[in-house]
């Protein structure tokens, strides 16, 4: 754990950043284990647990900014999506009656 302790004193708020950032963008990076370090290392007093939670929190909303920005059409492709999905699967009320 030392030296996982030392890289991140170094690199590990960036990493963080980058990780929820990335995370929050849609693309499957799990930034949970990340930031499980951080919490092990901040609570051995090797990084400030302000920071990184600081760091976590303006990544999330900026990598949620950045997606709804990117895709600002999502949710309206999805429902036409499942309206095609709906319109295509045959209903309960159009199959036809089953004899006994």
């Amino acid at each position: 754990m030392d030296t996982l302790g030392r890289l991140f004193e170094e690199y590990g708020l960036p990493l963080v950043f980058g990780a929820v950032f990335l995370e929050q963008m849609g693309p499957p990076i799990p930034s949970g284990p990340l930031l499980i370090v951080a919490g092990a290392l901040a609570k051995d007093g090797r990084v400030s647990v302000l920071s990184v939670a600081g760091i976590a929190w303006v990544a999330c909303m900026l990598g949620k900014i950045a997606h709804i920005t990117a895709y600002p059409n999502a949710d309206e492709a999805r429902a036409a999506a499942e309206r095609a999905d709906r319109e295509r699967a045959p209903s309960a009320s159009n199959s036809p009656p089953q004899g006994r």
